[in-house]
This record gives C-alpha cells, sequence and structure tokens, in this order.
C-alpha cells in the first residue's frame, strides 16, 4: 500500500512535542553592588496546539492534539528590572487522525507524534509586585526544529508506512507569569513559527503555533 502525505505534502496528523534539555549549570546570584542578578528556571505544564496547528478538517491542520512541554530558561538583569536571556523548550503532541479514518474506512491509520524543539533568545522585564511576588513579561526569538509524527497504514494484509521528516523555522512568541517567595513560577507562553518540509520531492509548510500554562523552579 502507497504512503499517505497532506494535501500541502507535508503534515496531515500532528503531535506536537515538547521535551527540552538546556545544561543544567544554574549560576543565580548577586552582580556587585547593583544588586543584580541572574535566576534558571526549570518548568513544565500543558501545551495546547491553536490555530492549523490543531485543526483536523482542513488541508492545513496539523491534528495536533494537547500535550506537554518542558524546558528551562537563563535570565540575567541587564539593568534594574531589565531582563536579558535564553531558553530553550521541548513539546510533545500526539495527533488525531480519526479525520482521515473517515475518508479511509476500509484502512486502520498508526500514527506517531509531533516533536518541537525551541532554542531563543529572550528580552524583557520583572517589577516587584510584593515582598513575595515578583510579575515579569519576555518576548522571544530564536529556532524551531520540528519533526512530523510517521503513519503506518494497514488494509487487508497490506502495510504502507510514511517516516517522520523535520524541518526548521524562525521560532517566536512571549512569555509572562509570576514567580512566589523567589523560587516557585507559575506562567503563560505562546509560541510559533513555519517549518518548511520535504516529502518525496514535494515541499510545503506547517503552521505550529502552542499556548502553554506552566509551573517551574526557580534556582539561585
Amino acid at each position: 500500500m502507497g504512503r499517505f502525505h497532506g494535501t500541502r505534502g507535508i503534515l496531515f496528523v500532528l503531535l506536537l512535542a515538547s521535551i527540552h534539555f538546556l545544561p543544567v549549570a544554574a549560576a543565580y546570584g548577586q552582580a556587585g553592588d547593583g544588586g543584580l542578578n541572574r535566576r534558571f528556571k526549570l518548568f513544565g505544564g500543558i501545551g495546547f496546539p491553536v490555530g492549523d496547528f490543531s485543526e483536523s478538517g482542513t488541508p492545513e491542520g496539523g491534528l495536533a492534539q494537547a500535550g506537554f512541554t518542558v524546558g528551562a530558561e537563563l535570565c540575567t538583569e541587564a539593568a534594574p528590572h531589565f531582563e536579558l536571556g535564553a531558553g530553550a523548550g521541548f513539546n510533545l503532541h500526539s495527533v488525531d487522525v480519526s479525520y482521515f479514518q473517515n475518508q479511509y474506512p476500509g484502512v486502520r491509520l498508526d500514527a506517531g507524534s509531533w516533536k518541537l524543539f525551541w532554542f531563543t533568545g529572550l528580552v524583557g522585564f520583572d517589577a516587584n509586585v510584593s515582598d513575595d511576588v515578583d510579575f515579569y513579561g519576555h518576548g522571544n526569538f530564536g529556532l524551531l526544529f520540528a519533526s512530523t509524527p510517521d503513519f503506518t497504514a494497514y488494509s487487508g494484509g497490506s502495510t504502507g508506512h510514511a517516516n517522520s521528516v523535520s524541518g526548521t523555522s524562525v521560532g517566536y512568541g512571549f512569555n509572562f507569569g509570576f514567580i512566589f517567595n523567589n523560587r516557585f513560577d507559575a506562567g503563560l507562553r505562546y509560541l510559533a513559527g513555519e517549518p518548511s518540509f520535504t516529502i518525496n520531492g514535494i515541499s510545503g509548510k506547517q503552521s505550529i503555533a502552542v499556548f502553554a500554562v506552566t509551573f517551574g523552579y526557580v534556582f539561585h
């Protein structure tokens, strides 16, 4: 049996993946008389695909379902309440193949997962809400590395398989949240990109966007 491809030759089932690892060499502390500091944060949470990435009934749809995200950030106060830093994150999302299953009732489809790796710089601010609560906001800009799900189709005694392919693009977004007692973080983040993929000589792009609710721990 032949391989199955999306109308644009890239993604018709979508799992958003968020696995991330960053060297755990965290330095957090005071920097001279100015009292400026650095903080290293590990976080995890739930990622919700939005826009075309979550659609299942259109050719542009990624079919991604809610998944998880993990990541790390290192921020330095370049000036009072002004932060610069870098971060990395990973998203993992399973896909819903029911739309395509309905199109091919005599075929059973199995799908892998979307895997998304984000590497971004950040710039933003922090502000003291109270003695125990800080509020922060960051803009993010960098790279997105994405891997599509792989697909296996079964019909009668025949089996067809389409391997996962990878693509890259600019990645961008924002995040904001609160830090409690200088240790515990609760935040929201949005990241997006439009990587290009090539399958059997056919190239196309997939719009990817994820909104995540995260919780983390800040190291000093």
